[in-house]
């Protein structure tokens, strides 16, 4: 029926050492290792996946699944709509964590993103409208966002957090090994 073809792929398998956790990380690649060195294919997936988490937070709090169109224009003004939104919240987030400063660690950038989503409409009106009501929204929407941003699991590692610091589990016993 069909022709049976037989190809070779070459992979690299790469253990970095964890100097925290003392033990190896592995990555299989097909990068060849005049391209990349294994420290730097260990920065590279890392970075790999701030870009997913950033899409998932999209996708999540601002609305990129909800793609009304199949037309390419507007589907891209969509996407940028969504990555202003995003560069928009992690500024706000950057006021509200000097504002809090004793609370600063307890502010992930998720929760975050779910407060902002869900006052936005209140933030747009506040923006956009002038009125002798104006003043006590802006005070109403910034009591909530301080309120209700700061995490009540302060011990909890978050998922960013998990990355950064490769505490992220792969199995419960080595999640229930570190403690996590």
């Amino acid at each position: 029926l069909g022709k049976r073809k037989t190809a070779i792929a070459r992979y690299r398998l790469i253990g970095v050492r964890d100097p925290i956790f003392r033990e190896y990380f592995f990555y299989l690649t097909n990068i060849p290792q005049d391209k990349l060195s294994a420290s730097e294919i260990a920065q590279t997936y890392a970075a790999r996946w701030w870009v997913e988490l950033l899409f998932k937070e999209m996708k999540q709090s601002y609305r990129l699944e909800q793609m009304p169109s199949r037309k390419q224009h507007i589907v891209e003004s969509l996407l940028y709509a969504s990555i202003l939104t995003l560069i928009v919240s992690r500024r706000i987030m950057q006021v509200i964590r000097k504002k809090l400063s004793e609370n600063n660690r307890r502010l992930s950038e998720q929760r975050f993103a779910f407060v902002i989503s869900a006052v936005a409409i209140q933030m747009l009106i506040i923006m956009v409208q002038r009125s002798i009501h104006t003043k006590m929204m802006l005070c109403h929407v910034s009591a909530t966002i301080l309120k209700e941003v700061v995490d009540p699991n302060a011990s909890r590692h978050g998922l960013i957090q998990s990355v950064e610091t490769r505490t992220h589990c792969y199995n419960a016993q080595r999640c229930s090994k570190y403690g996590l």
